[in-house]
């Protein structure tokens, strides 16, 4: 049993439209990243490409004024990166279907092909037709969510979400290069959108925690950052053994972590009081309700406390998915507060890649959700957030600089 690589339409015309979600730049360094990948491990690689023909009346209906990917113009062809190689199959199109040509079918099974990675673009149109052709035909598919781009994104969120609950898994480039590296021929691990532990109970904790009295919610973080920085030492090894952190910051972390939650200490009165703001009219803060917490790996204590303290004082629930980078040192800094008195599934850790993250967002069981991650993720997160109605904060991005010295 064999896993092959679909790269959909990765050609000059498409890349070069405009709103394309994400750019690019970006989905062609991923799409690169899947290509190389599968050619160092021995797999199949196979190009799907729309190509046109010069008079352009075989082009769809919609493109017909202006049709794309003409043959013998530049923009029917790939960046030079995404050329094909010998041994390399390459299928024509006009329309969605990347199936449309039985060539292709033929030579997956002649490889003894049975699980297909699909990459490119577009994800509401091209891959999502792609992927369904291939599981009709029985094939495992994994669509590579941050390895598509669409120049419809809000449409795209919607085709993912329907799809992943259907036809495809959906993980990210890091988990099926993973899935490669250990030889696992079969589909990477990553759960399907919507594939979550139960979060009823989070919800029934959630309205009972919010009436309790400001005194009991300090005193549940001043215990924990006690006990927290009890704790340095183990914690500090921890991120050094997950994430090659350097000893000094990770004990720094702490530290910050602790900060964090004496800040939301001090700012815990004002979920109390009550706000004139007109005569007869007054403000009352409540909480949101179940708060889904989205964390990195690279401040795998400081962040995720800096999210949940400020939830927990308010009176909400938070459910917490850390990176899989790091989620050692994330689950025991939860085992360390329900040590220091936490109701259990007032915080509640789940496990998983982009997949579950996703998942979290559609949950019916979350009220609104906290990201810190990369800026297509945040984009992806606010996306399908925005469709829900769920408030959002996100944290995106970043360009520290690092000096690395001879020695």
């Amino acid at each position: 049993m064999t896993t092959a690589l679909l790269v959909v339409d990765m050609q000059v015309d498409y890349l070069s439209a405009d709103g394309l979600t994400p750019s690019a730049d970006v989905v062609t360094d991923q799409v690169n990243s899947l290509v190389a990948s599968f050619r160092a491990a021995g797999l199949p690689v196979v190009h799907i490409r729309t190509a046109v023909s010069p008079d352009g009346l075989d082009a769809m209906p919609h493109r017909r004024a202006e049709p794309r990917c003409v043959v013998g113009t530049p923009g029917i062809e790939p960046p030079p990166s995404l050329r094909e190689q010998r041994g390399e199959l390459v299928v024509h199109k006009q329309y969605f279907r990347g199936f449309v040509d039985p060539t292709l079918d033929r030579w997956l099974v002649e490889r003894d092909v049975t699980h297909l990675v699909i990459a490119g673009v577009h994800t509401h149109a091209c891959i999502r037709e792609t992927a369904l052709d291939a599981y009709e035909r029985g094939f495992n598919v994994t669509i590579a969510v941050d390895a598509i781009a669409s120049d419809a994104p809000a449409h795209a969120a919607h085709t993912l979400e329907w799809i992943g609950a259907r036809a495809a898994a959906l993980a990210t480039t890091p988990e099926i290069l993973s899935a490669i590296r250990r030889r696992n021929t079969e589909s990477p691990s990553a759960p399907r959108a919507g594939e979550l532990p139960d979060l009823s109970r989070v919800r029934v904790v959630q309205k009972e925690w919010a009436t309790s009295p400001l005194s009991v919610r300090v005193s549940l973080l001043e215990k924990w950052a006690t006990l927290l920085e009890r704790e340095t030492k183990s914690l500090s090894d921890m991120i050094v053994q997950e994430t090659g952190k350097p000893i000094t910051m990770a004990s720094q972390e702490i530290q910050r972590a602790v900060a964090h939650i004496h800040s939301a200490i001090s700012l815990s009165s004002a979920v109390f009081e009550t706000t004139n703001i007109a005569p007869g009219i007054s403000v009352n803060l409540h909480p949101v309700g179940v708060v889904a917490a989205v964390m990195p790996w690279n401040n795998s204590v400081a962040l995720p406390v800096s999210k949940i303290a400020p939830a927990i004082i308010c009176g909400n629930a938070v459910v917490f998915k850390p990176s899989p980078l790091a989620s050692l040192v994330a689950t025991r800094v939860v085992e360390i507060l329900i040590e220091a008195g936490m109701p259990i599934d007032l915080v509640k850790v789940v496990h998983g890649g982009s997949s579950v993250g996703q998942a979290l967002v559609r949950s019916s069981a979350v009220d609104a959700v906290t990201v810190t991650g990369s800026i297509q993720t945040g984009r992806s997160i606010s996306l399908e957030a925005a469709r829900l109605g769920k408030g959002v904060q996100a944290e995106l991005g970043g360009n520290n600089a690092a000096i690395v010295w001879s020695d």
